[in-house]
C-alpha cells in the first residue's frame, strides 16, 4: 500500500512538471482555444472511460439533470477559465515564465 502512495506522488509530480513544456509545444502548432478544447475532450473522455472500467456508473444516476448541470457549470467556470488564462499565458510568455 505505501508503495502504491509513493507511485501516486512520484506520478503526480511527473505530470504536473511537464505540463507547461507539453502545453508550449502544443501552442507552437495549434491555437490557445483549440488546446484547451482537445485537452478538455482527452480528459473527459478518460475519466468517464476510468469511471466505466471502475462500475462507477451508478453514481451518475444519483444526481438529477439540475445537479448535473450545476457541477458542468461550476466546472467550466473553474478548470475553464483557469485553464484558458494558463495556455494563453504560456502562448505569450516562455514556460519559466509563466509558470
Amino acid at each position: 500500500m505505501q508503495g502504491r502512495v509513493y507511485f501516486y506522488a512520484a506520478s503526480a509530480v511527473v505530470i504536473w512538471s511537464t505540463l507547461a513544456a507539453t502545453a508550449k509545444s502544443l501552442l507552437t502548432a495549434i491555437p490557445t482555444f483549440e488546446t484547451l478544447f482537445l485537452s478538455s475532450v482527452i480528459a473527459s473522455l478518460f475519466l468517464f472511460v476510468l469511471q466505466l472500467a471502475r462500475g462507477g456508473m451508478r453514481a451518475f444516476r444519483a444526481y438529477d439533470l439540475r445537479a448535473c448541470a450545476a457541477m458542468a457549470g461550476l466546472g467550466v467556470l473553474g478548470l475553464f477559465f483557469y485553464l484558458a488564462l494558463y495556455f494563453y499565458g504560456l502562448s505569450q510568455l516562455t514556460s519559466q515564465e509563466a509558470c
